[in-house]
């Protein structure tokens, strides 16, 4: 997805085409043979020129496959070429990790990726509960998506008494009411929370002082009490009420992701200064992927170590090279004119699946940190050894 970002069109001539889970394979070829007529009427023939060839490579590669993936396909095709005149068709075809609903066929300077964007998004579950005296619901953030786990009214009376009871006597019992109420929101979210896997936080919420003195009183069990990210003030309760939480949470949800990424980090480098099983830099690490030594694989969000093309329009010198891209020279050596560079393949995936195959975990992180910038300065790629690696 990081690769696909970078590119950009010089007009509307980059395609992507989502074929949702269970779509008809031979529908989609026809209908890009329907739009390669339809392109021929595009009146730059630049643009023409680029969105055919993209159109008829996806079909060369749609018909070479049996049958869908499972959970869909997702195909972008264009040129990529940063080089005024000169022609890179390139095409991705990805298999969502999850079944593919939308069908689109669009074209744009730029590719469509917010529905495989959605997907890959961290899978960390937050808990969220909004309540006030009269009314809870309980859920569950999964990446965008609000769920409703579960929703109820309480029993407790409202502050004005009737029928003539004595002020204190009214109050005492509406305390006691109260307090069963948020015992049992205690109870509720402790057991949806406990048996909800990868939760990472929980937040509450809610439009009066209740969400303060459920959070303040011994309700919540002490291991989900920890989780609590924090209280945020909502109008409302109930579904609405659970997505206004979400929408108010946005700081919290980025401290806790930063906070992740700042605990594997510290980790890190107290096992850099101390001389225990890590590597890092990329020649070094894939040394050690390849033995199959790496228990836990870190890689920065911006590592962009791949196989490049540089090319001189001015004296036509062209040499590829393995290397990180803000390591690229930005001046021809034969003429001193500038270099254009064509990035050839991205190593990044090539890398996860190899630690995929020795059952190493994979951590991305960020250079949003003290400890990001100082991990990416390092080449952006290292780990933790499951043993040794001698020389």
């Amino acid at each position: 997805m990081k690769e696909l970002e970078k590119y950009r069109g010089r007009h509307t001539e980059l395609v992507s085409f989502y074929l949702p889970a269970g779509y008809n394979l031979q529908d989609a070829i026809n209908q890009i043979v329907q739009e390669i007529s339809t392109a021929q009427n595009i009146k730059l023939k630049s643009t023409r020129k680029n969105v055919v060839a993209a159109l008829e490579k996806i079909v060369q590669q749609l018909k070479l496959i049996k049958q869908l993936p499972e959970n869909g396909l997702a195909v972008f095709c264009g040129n990529v070429s940063e080089i005024e005149g000169r022609q890179d068709i390139r095409i991705w075809l990805i298999e969502p990790p999850e079944k593919l609903n939308v069908k689109l066929y669009w074209c744009d300077q730029k590719f469509i990726l917010d529905p495989l964007k959605d997907m890959i998004k961290d899978k960390d579950v937050y808990g969220l509960i909004v309540l006030d005296a009269g009314h809870a619901t309980i859920g569950l953030l999964k990446g965008k998506r609000t769920e409703v786990i579960k929703d109820f009214d309480s029993n407790v009376p409202g502050k004005t008494s009737k029928g003539g009871w004595s002020q204190q006597r009214y109050k005492r019992i509406r305390e006691q009411a109260l307090n069963d109420y948020l015992k049992r929101v205690a109870e509720i979210a402790g057991k949806q929370f406990s048996k909800t896997e990868n939760l990472k936080g929980i937040i509450i919420g809610g439009p009066g002082p209740v969400k303060d003195m459920f959070y303040s009183g011994d309700y919540l069990p002490y291991d989900l009490k920890e989780k609590v990210l924090g209280i945020k003030d909502t109008g409302y309760t109930g579904e609405y009420g659970l997505e206004e939480l979400v929408k108010r949470s946005d700081d919290l949800l980025r401290e806790a992701e930063i906070l992740k990424e700042k605990k594997v980090l510290q980790k890190f480098f107290e096992a850099v200064y101390k001389g225990e099983n890590v590597v890092y830099g990329y020649k070094d690490t894939i040394k050690a992927l390849e033995m199959g030594a790496v228990d836990k694989l870190i890689i920065s969000e911006d590592f962009d170590f791949g196989k490049f093309e540089l090319y001189c329009s001015n004296c036509g010198y062209e040499e590829v090279v393995e290397q990180y891209e803000h390591k690229l020279p930005k001046k021809c050596p034969k003429c001193g004119g500038n270099l254009f560079v064509e990035k050839l393949e991205d190593y990044t995936e090539k890398i996860v699946e190899m630690a995929k195959q020795f059952g190493t975990d994979v951590v991305f992180v960020s250079d949003e940190t003290p400890e990001g910038k100082q991990f990416y300065s390092m080449g952006g790629i290292g780990g933790f050894l499951r043993f040794k690696v001698y020389e």
